[in-house]
């Protein structure tokens, strides 16, 4: 199977990604935007940097949709749903680049 599809079985309702700017140390949060549902990115949050966007959004949307989904008995099989996520949106973004 190719690397997106991978990722969207592990988040299968993954929302659109908006890039906000906000006061406090949250990374993203699950909104409400024209009634549907999106994942804001803060930028102003430090993991953030123009240097880094791409990952930065990347990997603060991962996170988001995969808290705001549930589902998960505990950390670890939170982080680990995480890193296969982040490591399937690297191989992606090899090949975008190519």
């Amino acid at each position: 199977r190719k690397p997106h599809e991978v990722v969207s079985n592990l988040i299968p309702r993954m929302p659109e990604i908006v890039v906000d700017t906000w006061e406090g140390s949250a990374r993203a949060e699950t909104r409400e935007l024209a009634g549907r549902p999106v994942i804001a990115v803060n930028k102003n949050h430090p993991a953030y940097s123009a240097a880094n966007a791409r990952f930065a959004i990347a990997e603060a949307a991962i996170f988001e949709a995969i808290r705001a989904g549930g589902g998960l008995s505990d950390i670890d099989e939170y982080l680990s749903e995480a890193d296969q996520a982040l490591a399937l949106w690297a191989e992606l973004q090899v090949g975008a680049d190519a």
